[in-house]
């Protein structure tokens, strides 16, 4: 017989017996709580707000995730471009800065982008103008495809040479 086996007969053989309450002490029931629904992630959130472009779900789940980070940041911008509400893509930009996030080449190209998709081609080059000229970062070839994309509805064909 093995040792843990000796072990457990043992310890049943030496247990205090247990005995029931008395059915004039019924147990009281426990109180009724409602299940409470874990919180989503971060991650479940950004997951979120890729796969919709609804205005409502979009404004929700950002005030659930209440960005922190450049990628965060990045992620309602485009959210904001896709559901074609370029005002509230560029609101949220200027705000990026004013919580101490530094826009980045991919934050500018969504704003650009969400400008241009809202038929707002002058604001989008706007912004990338200024992007440019803060000397922040380095643009990259998805900054200047926005900015192309923007000057072909604008018909500004000669901004874009």
């Amino acid at each position: 017989m093995s040792t843990v086996l000796l072990l457990s007969f043992i310890l049943l053989a030496h247990a205090p017996e247990r005995t029931p309450l008395p059915a004039s002490q019924p147990v009281a029931p426990l109180p009724a709580s409602q299940p409470v629904a874990p919180l989503p992630s971060r991650s479940a959130l950004c997951g979120a707000l890729k796969q919709t472009r609804n205005r409502q779900s979009i404004a929700r789940l950002i005030a659930e995730l209440e960005p922190q980070s450049q990628k965060e940041y990045t992620m309602c911008i485009a959210a904001w471009g896709r559901a074609g509400d370029w005002r509230r893509a560029v609101g949220l930009f200027d705000t990026m800065s004013d919580a101490g996030v530094e826009p980045n080449p991919f934050s500018v190209s969504a704003v650009v982008s969400a400008c241009e998709k809202g038929g707002q081609p002058a604001r989008a080059l706007e912004i990338f103008e200024q992007a440019r000229a803060g000397d922040r970062f380095e643009s990259n070839v998805v900054v200047f495809n926005a900015a192309l994309a923007a000057c072909s509805r604008g018909g500004e064909w000669r901004r874009a040479l």
